[in-house]
């Protein structure tokens, strides 16, 4: 009996560490959604009149000059 209570309790710590896990993931996915979503938004807005798009080895980066409230004037793209 006190076997099967062992095994059964790291059984359920097994679970509990893959369960935290797994919420940290999607938590962060969510967060990386949230800010891709708000550079989607801002680059199709009405009031959205020119994008100029730059990349390099690094880093890619979307400049904007007219004034959007919903981001910075420049803003990374999600991926980085």
């Amino acid at each position: 009996m006190l076997i099967i209570a062992a095994g059964l309790s790291w059984e359920v710590m097994h679970l509990d560490m893959r369960l935290r896990r797994e919420t940290a993931v999607l938590r962060s996915m969510t967060e990386k959604n949230a800010r891709a979503q708000a550079v989607v938004d801002v680059l199709t807005a009405p009031a959205a009149q020119r994008v100029l798009l730059t990349g390099g080895q690094d880093s890619s980066r979307a400049v904007w000059p007219c004034c959007l409230s919903a981001l910075d004037r420049r803003a990374d793209l999600p991926g980085e």
